[in-house]
């Protein structure tokens, strides 16, 4: 079985190209323009004026910060097609691999060596660590999905991966220095878990 970062990475590469990077002033006026055209639709107050505005009004360069009220959140149920396709996967394989070991794993009190052993073969355990690093270098919010597909199956798997991936590869990823990054992340991405 291939691992999953493999799988994924032709999904990755077709999405990659159409990702441009949105200016903090072009990204509020579209946000502005949307909820100006949602005004006009629903939103107008008893006076009939609108209420929405942009994220910032500031000139670039000046420090100030973004309101963020008037932005609805995302729904969480809106996943990307490479978030879609870890699910898919995630939930395949714990079905197939895990499912069958659950029972024995909560009657003996201990985790089979074999799943944490197939958990870093399929590159779950080191989601979010860059490729460079030998992780899979995907985003926090497939690392969830990945987390949750395991937690169906074996809520016990799913927190070993939860801690290992949340806890332990981004405290070295986000504080970690270029010398421990090259020591430690190659480790946690293919063989060693975190404590």
């Amino acid at each position: 079985m291939a691992t999953l970062a493999r799988a994924l990475r032709p999904v990755t590469s077709r999405i990659a190209p159409r990702a441009q990077p949105i200016s903090r002033i072009v990204g509020a006026t579209r946000i502005y323009q949307q909820y100006s055209l949602s005004c006009h639709l629903s939103f107008q107050s008893a006076n009939g004026k609108c209420s929405a505005r942009p994220l910032s009004t500031t000139l670039p360069g000046r420090s100030k910060a973004l309101d963020l009220a008037d932005i609805p959140p995302t729904p969480i149920f809106h996943l990307s097609e490479i978030e879609s396709s870890m699910a898919e996967a995630v939930s395949k394989f714990a079905t197939d691999i895990i499912g069958p070991k659950v029972r024995e794993m909560d009657e003996n009190e201990k985790m089979d060596p074999a799943i944490v052993e197939q958990l870093f073969e399929q590159g779950l355990m080191g989601i979010e660590i860059p490729e460079k690093y030998g992780g899979a270098g995907m985003n926090f919010t497939a690392a969830i999905v990945g987390i949750e597909e395991l937690a169906r199956i074996d809520p016990s798997v799913s927190v070993l991966v939860d801690v290992h991936n949340t806890l332990v590869n981004t405290a070295i990823l986000n504080y970690g220095s270029t010398v421990l990054k090259e020591k430690f992340l190659p480790k946690l991405a293919t063989n060693t878990i975190g404590k």
